[in-house]
């Protein structure tokens, strides 16, 4: 492969190869932008992810009461579905469109990078609800319905996390393979399938009738 069709083989990692992408913007650079603004973000929130991956409690939350219990937590759960929700409409046809424009138009760095930040600051949200459920401070019964809570947002976790990595993994491997000047990768996409487990919402509201009794 000629190295001048490709000359940027790499996400930028850092704000002088992101700007050397914005100045030369060789092809596919949009998608390199968008890996960029996601694993720079992802790195940023590594720290949260541990914390997050080793079950820590990092600090001690608000005591609830057994009476507020079943308000305090419904509203929590909420809070959950709403962040991915909003993930959602990161990831849809309609926002992937705007940003990266339609085949043969170059798309909007600002909007790409608005998205793959915001993408990220969602996943760490996720993280933060996660890390806040732990906190809670509720009645000795409670054990069990705070540990099947704080599995609601497992998935979502786990699988924005994976298909960040695979997307930039991908998109790089497929630069590298290229073997002549008039190929071109092939358009990737960042495709995440969120499931709240119903079996988790279940079991937790089950749980959560037995401990307000």
């Amino acid at each position: 492969m000629d190295d001048t069709q490709y000359p940027i083989r790499r996400v930028p990692r850092d704000e002088s190869a992101r700007r050397e992408l914005l100045a030369t913007m060789p092809p596919v650079w949009e998608y390199l932008l968008f890996g960029g603004a996601l694993v720079t973000g992802l790195e940023r929130t590594e720290p949260k992810w541990r914390d997050y991956h080793l079950g820590l409690k990092t600090h001690v939350g608000p005591t609830i009461a057994k009476s507020d219990l079943a308000r305090e937590v419904s509203v929590r759960m909420a809070g959950g579905s709403t962040i991915v929700s909003n993930l959602d409409k990161l990831l849809s046809p309609k926002a992937q469109a705007l940003a990266f424009g339609p085949p043969g138009v170059s798309g909007d760095p600002a909007l790409i990078e608005h998205i793959g930040i915001r993408l990220v600051e969602m996943y760490e949200k996720l993280l933060d609800w996660v890390i806040e459920f732990r906190s809670i401070q509720a009645p000795d019964n409670t054990e069990k319905l705070l540990e099947i809570g704080c599995s609601f947002l497992d998935q979502p976790i786990q699988e924005t996390r994976n298909s960040i990595q695979k997307f930039v993994s991908d998109l790089e491997n497929a630069i590298d393979s290229l073997d002549s000047d008039a190929e071109q990768p092939r358009v990737l996409s960042l495709e995440i399938t969120f499931k709240l487990d119903s079996e988790i919402t279940d079991s937790f509201l089950r749980e959560l009738e037995r401990v307000v009794r």
